[in-house]
């Protein structure tokens, strides 16, 4: 009884064979035809139709991410520029309000500190100017008394002129000056210190300036961007 069997070559080839009942090794003659047509494409090239495909894929999700890429730093940039825009509209605001704020204030500031010199001059001058005829009427009392001693003595003796007389009309004309005296000291004092208030109204008065054209800068910036 015959049965099939393969005869493994060195090359390791399989050759088949058929075994006769007693044995006999006889190859079995094989009868190579014209080759067939082409069939269809293994695994292998699907797999490289597959990985074309991939890739063509991939390439199309690389230029699409970096095209939301480049749009996203576009509209982030626009945003930024828009963001940038309303912060300065906001802060020239508020600070057009802060100055409008700060200038009512310095005009009350200033008016008071006005008010406050006129008082404080009509005051000094008064005092001043009382004091002044304080003076003028002792001067005028003086003078008479004098008028009054030079008659005495025209008329009299010297000796009838005491020094008493002459040492008291002497004390109150010291008294009278020193008043004069004083007077113009207080209306100096007073008239340094309304100067020192008028010159600190000045300079908050030029800070509010360059604090309002900071802010006309702002507003025109603002304009620049808006347009």
């Amino acid at each position: 009884m015959a049965d099939d069997r393969y005869v493994v070559t060195s090359d390791d080839v399989y050759f088949p064979v058929v075994i006769s009942s007693d044995d006999t090794v006889v190859p079995v003659v094989i009868n190579v035809g014209p080759p067939g047509p082409a069939g269809p494409a293994g695994p292998a090239g699907e797999t490289s139709a597959l990985s074309q495909a991939i890739s063509v894929v991939s390439n199309a999700v690389s230029v699409e991410a970096a095209t939301r890429t480049s749009a996203d730093a576009v509209l982030a940039n626009a945003l930024s520029v828009l963001s940038q825009g309303l912060s300065v509209l906001s802060g020239a605001a508020s600070q057009a309000l802060s100055v409008g704020v700060a200038a009512g204030l310095l005009a009350t500031s200033a008016l008071s500190v006005a008010n406050a010199e006129v008082a404080a001059r009509a005051t000094t001058s008064a005092a001043l100017q009382s004091a002044v005829n304080v003076v003028s009427d002792r001067v005028s009392v003086l003078t008479s008394a004098q008028n009054a001693l030079s008659n005495r003595l025209s008329a009299a003796p010297a000796a009838s002129v005491t020094s008493t007389e002459l040492s008291a009309a002497g004390q109150t004309l010291s008294l009278r000056i020193d008043t004069a005296s004083n007077s113009v000291s207080v209306e100096g004092v007073t008239r340094a210190a309304a100067d020192l208030s008028l010159a600190q109204t000045v300079s908050v008065l030029s800070q509010a300036a360059s604090i309002l054209a900071q802010a006309h800068s702002v507003l025109s910036q603002s304009v620049s961007v808006l347009e």
